[in-house]
């Protein structure tokens, strides 16, 4: 069982506050496993906000792929547009010269092993698996949040 709870935050600690909730609901022994969503800010990792996140979103952009790197960047520019965009497979492989839909697949997996290789958090998604919520896939579109865009963005992605 969970409960709701608001608590006010002076609004210069505002990034101090979503870190330490989200190591609050990725640390195993407080992790309420069966809350999707939780330790992530508006489907954006709690990492994000936090002070190293600098340096966590710069050697996760220096440990992919070029091809990654190129995926994600389409990701980040659609997540950065005045409305935030989602890409099927097909476009994502058309706007990065990738041969078919699965290779996408294939290249993300690689980010994905890439995030695994530098132990970023973990959290729940709705369906109850875990996800790095780096980029997001979801009814068949992958997108990614306009805080992770941006974070990535600083880091040189």
């Amino acid at each position: 069982m969970t409960i709701d709870v608001t608590v006010p935050v002076p609004e210069h600690r505002l990034a101090e506050f979503y870190r330490r909730v989200s190591d609050f609901y990725t640390n195993p022994e407080t992790s309420p496993a069966a809350t999707p969503g939780a330790g992530l800010v508006d489907g954006t990792p709690g990492w994000a906000f936090g002070p190293d996140a600098d340096t966590t979103a710069a050697a996760l952009v220096k440990a992919l792929t070029d091809k990654a790197t190129t995926l994600l960047r389409v990701l980040r520019d659609g997540a950065l547009e005045a409305s935030p965009r989602a890409f099927t497979p097909d476009e994502l492989a058309a706007a990065t010269g990738n041969p078919t839909r699965q290779s996408v697949a294939g290249i993300l997996g690689g980010a994905g092993t890439a995030i695994k290789g530098l132990n970023l958090p973990l959290y729940r998604n709705s369906a109850g698996l875990t996800w790095h919520f780096v980029w997001h896939w979801a009814n068949g579109l992958y997108s990614m949040t306009p805080a992770m865009a941006r974070v990535l963005t600083h880091a040189g992605l």
